[in-house]
């Protein structure tokens, strides 16, 4: 079953139900579960984005065309899933689309895992160019760790800061909210032995009467169950 998961925090609908006491705090959009690598679920993507990861070598040849999905992080999973021989060579790829407007402290935070059976080379690359088969900002995940490793069974949350990106592979870094704005969504990128648990973007908002007014009924539905 497809399952594209975007969801809002409990924090957000806290601020909500303060009647804006935290106006301004971010809007939280989850895509997969918090759940430690648990069930699998399946990662959705524009259809320009995902017409290309299917066709990829790893996927096409190893997985029946089917992108990795999230908490792909056994063998067993992996054949129950596809009936491949693994959860290695695989690519992943996800888009959050219809985005608000990012600004300033926009954040994209991933949780990964890395598994059998060379995950040193994987790399996380966003926003899928169409006119060409590559990615604007491709980093290693080595890289982004904080320790210069990434190997079988090493478990690691990286943020990236979408306004202030450090420099990646081809030298490339900087903001990358306004192309976000400008085309209204993100896709994310894992290659190719390494597992995702969750992505969540985290975007600032400034306080709104629409926000406000959104406190009232919440709460009083909170208060009649």
């Amino acid at each position: 079953m497809r399952q594209d998961k975007i969801k809002v925090s409990a924090s957000v609908l806290m601020v909500l139900v303060a009647g804006g006491v935290a106006a301004g705090g971010p809007t939280t959009i989850l895509a997969g579960d918090k759940d430690d690598f648990g069930d699998v679920e399946v990662a959705t993507q524009r259809p320009v984005f995902a017409a290309w990861l299917s066709a990829t070598g790893n996927n096409a040849n190893y997985h029946h065309g089917d992108p990795m999905p999230f908490d792909m992080d056994s063998d067993d999973e992996a054949i129950a899933f596809n009936g491949s021989g693994g959860a290695w060579n695989w690519d992943f790829g996800y888009s959050f689309t219809d985005l608000p407007q990012l600004r300033a402290g926009a954040t994209l935070t991933i949780r990964l895992k890395a598994i059998a059976t060379d995950p040193e080379n994987d790399s996380l690359g966003l926003m899928f160019n169409e006119e060409q088969p590559h990615f604007m900002w491709v980093y290693r995940i080595a890289d982004l760790t904080g320790n210069d490793t990434w190997s079988a069974g090493q478990v690691a949350t990286i943020t990236l800061d979408l306004t202030n990106l450090p420099s990646d592979l081809h030298g490339n870094s900087g903001d990358a909210t306004s192309l976000i704005n400008s085309l209204e969504y993100l896709d994310v990128y894992i290659q190719d032995d390494t597992a995702v648990d969750w992505i969540e973007l985290t975007v600032p908002t400034p306080g709104s009467a629409a926000l406000l007014g959104l406190a009232a009924p919440l709460a009083l539905r909170r208060r009649r169950q």
